[in-house]
């Protein structure tokens, strides 16, 4: 009987463990650790895969934003700096109703940036929303963050 349990118990852990190290394909196992967009009864997160990334192992951050109660909005999702300075040449545009379709802002081109010696990890992801297709009536953005360990 003891044989019995302790093989089931390993077969748990090793199960357990597999489902946890798993990597999610897409931002499905996502994070809003930012900011989100309010205003009355719509409501805008943006979302990411993980927290951290490392160059040796994430080659992308893959976002995507949902709209709860908003209608269509438009929108522009760039990666920052932590003082609001766009620090990566990708830029995606588009508008959504529910959800963005996902967006992959590649790691490698997102700028090792350094601030008075100090080289500097966090960013956010930001997307600006705007209530027409040119994007010239802005009504608010939602931001999440994140850390590129390089």
């Amino acid at each position: 009987m003891k044989k019995y349990l302790s093989k089931i118990l390993l077969a748990s852990v090793l199960a357990f463990t597999g489902f946890l190290a798993s990597p999610a394909s897409q931002a499905d196992a996502a994070s809003s650790n930012g900011v989100d967009y309010v205003s009355g009864s719509c409501k805008v997160e943006l979302w990411t895969d993980y927290y951290t990334y490392y160059p040796s192992s994430s080659t992308t951050v893959d976002t995507y934003a949902t709209n709860s109660g908003c209608g269509t909005l438009y929108y522009s999702m760039q990666v920052n700096d932590q003082w609001g300075h766009k620090i990566s040449s990708q830029v995606f545009t588009g508008s959504f109703s529910s959800q963005t379709p996902t967006k992959y802002f590649s790691v490698s081109m997102i700028q090792d940036y350094s601030y008075n010696g100090y080289d500097q990890d966090a960013y956010t992801v930001q997307i600006s929303l705007y209530s027409d297709s040119a994007r010239t009536r802005y009504v608010g953005k939602a931001t999440t963050n994140i850390m590129v360990v390089k």
